[in-house]
């Protein structure tokens, strides 16, 4: 699949207002859940002990190497080994609290403290890993490789877990070129549309 670059028609301005809408929601919603990733925290520990934390190298915006964070939900003991189609080397199984952690999202909320930092937005291609080589070329191809990756995006939205890689990357052109903050503002909708769906069923 052939993906044809095109200039992205956000402006500076949108960028840096999203940059402050990133930063001001992200310390109000972390403020807000606080509580709610404590027990997460607790749970975890409970279940399964220590670390509560799952922290893995992503490739970020300009192809820059970040530590991404998550709630554990594996069990213990499961190597950080990344594979290109996992993530991780999925050896041992998801914990019970780790299968409702994901279940629900919950698992992502860690990630408010990338976006704070400014290594991620809400919104824009998720962030992979180093040896995603084939995803990493064609998004370069197609300047998304220059956006922030994002809690969810627009190949959340239309199935992630179900694409190969050349549609992830579709989507992710997709969005490079035509990225606004009333389409960052669809994609979240999306997003919780999607993740109700998800724990209704």
């Amino acid at each position: 699949m052939q993906i044809y670059t095109k200039k992205p028609s956000i402006t500076m301005r949108e960028l840096s207002i999203k940059r402050v809408l990133d930063l001001v929601f992200a310390i109000v919603i972390l403020l807000l859940v606080l509580p709610i990733m404590l027990l997460t925290a607790l749970l975890i520990w409970l279940d399964d002990g220590l670390p509560i934390f799952f922290i893995q190298a992503r490739v970020g915006r300009k192809n820059t190497t970040f530590y991404l964070y998550k709630f554990r939900s594996m069990q213990q003991g499961t190597p950080n080994v990344p594979t290109e189609d996992l993530g991780t080397l999925s050896i041992n199984p998801i914990t019970r609290v780790g299968s409702f952690i994901r279940r629900t999202g919950l698992d992502e909320l860690p990630q408010l403290l990338n976006i704070i930092q400014g290594e991620m937005s809400f919104v824009g291609p998720r962030p992979a890993l180093a040896i995603q080589y084939e995803l990493l070329e064609l998004r370069k191809i197609s300047g998304a490789d220059q956006c922030l990756p994002g809690l969810t995006g627009l190949a959340q939205v239309h199935g992630l877990d179900n694409l190969n890689v050349p549609r992830k990357a579709k989507w992710d052109a997709v969005y490079a070129r035509s990225h606004t903050l009333w389409l960052d503002a669809q994609i979240i909708v999306a997003t919780f549309a999607a993740v109700l769906q998800r724990i209704l069923k």
